[in-house]
This record gives C-alpha cells, structure tokens and sequence, in this order.
C-alpha cells in the first residue's frame, strides 16, 4: 500500500477542533480559526492533493469545489438535523473541502460519517451516551482529513475497483 504524496502536506498536522475556554464541557470548532485557515487553504491549493493538476486555475477550481461539496453536504444535514450538527461542522467541511479538493472530500466525508457512527454505537452500548446525547462531530471531520491526506487516492482506488467488481458479476 502506497502512501499518497500529500502526506507531508502542511494541513497534515492541523486541526481546527478545539475546547472552549470556559468551565462548560462543550465543545466548539471556533470561526477564529477555521477562517484564517479556510483563507489558507484556497490560497496553498496549488500545493495541495491532487498534486499533479494540469494548472494553477484548476488547483483553486478544485479547492472551491471541495469546499463547495463539503459545505453543501454538511449545510444540507445541518438544516435537515435542526441541531443535530453544529454550524462549526459546516465550517470545518468547508475547510476540509478546500484543502482536499473535491474528489478526496468525497472520500473523507463518508469515512467520517463511518467512524462517528461508530462511536456513536459503541457510546450508545456501553451506556456512556444517552440516545439525544450529542456527540461531537469535528474530530471525526479531523481524523478524516488527515486519513484521507494519506491514504486518500489508495482509499478512492480501492473502492473504485470493488464497486466496478460488483458490479460485472
């Protein structure tokens, strides 16, 4: 298994979920610094994934639309959940969505969802988590981007082929 060359990407070692500074449990993903980093983000396409882009008008196209669909998905769930996601979310899967681009973020938002299902189910077993508790959403967001910055290509591939597998039998 190759590791993709966005691995030592700079967005491979960042993450915009954080504690509120205050004597609460909740947690937030606070505008300060998704924003300066959504700026960032847009501006650094050229060298973000995918590396290989034609030109230097399709990296930020490609940005802009991996913001776009990110957005667009989380805004949707965010509208439809009335509460059940939190605007930091939407803001995070811009974020993520520029610094992947569009075809990676398709990659990184089901395996969030995954992985969020997940420890939502075994919070849920174990009794550690009531059935309207809420579960944070941003560090599934964060741990899918910096899966997706290094495995993202192989993980798309291999889905690619197993679904193109299924569906020649």
């Amino acid at each position: 298994m190759s590791v993709s060359n966005t691995a030592l990407h700079p967005w491979a070692f960042c993450t915009p979920y954080t504690r509120q500074p205050s004597s609460s449990s909740s947690s937030s993903i606070l505008n300060v610094v998704v924003v300066p980093m959504l700026v960032v983000a847009l501006a650094a396409a050229p060298i973000g994934p995918p590396a290989n882009s034609a030109s230097l008008l399709f990296s930020y196209v490609n940005a802009v639309a991996g913001a776009a669909v990110a957005f667009g998905i989380l805004f949707l769930i965010y509208l439809l959940s009335r509460g059940g996601m939190g605007e930091g979310d939407v803001e995070f899967g811009a974020l993520m969505g520029a610094m992947l681009d569009w075809q990676l973020t398709i990659v990184a938002l089901p395996l969030a969802f995954i992985a969020g299902g997940i420890a939502g189910a075994v919070l849920l077993l174990t009794h550690l988590k009531e059935r309207k508790s809420a579960i944070p959403f941003g560090p599934f967001l964060s741990t899918a981007t910096l899966v997706t910055l290094f495995f993202g290509f192989v993980i798309r591939d291999w889905y690619l082929s197993f679904v193109n597998t299924l569906l020649l039998r």
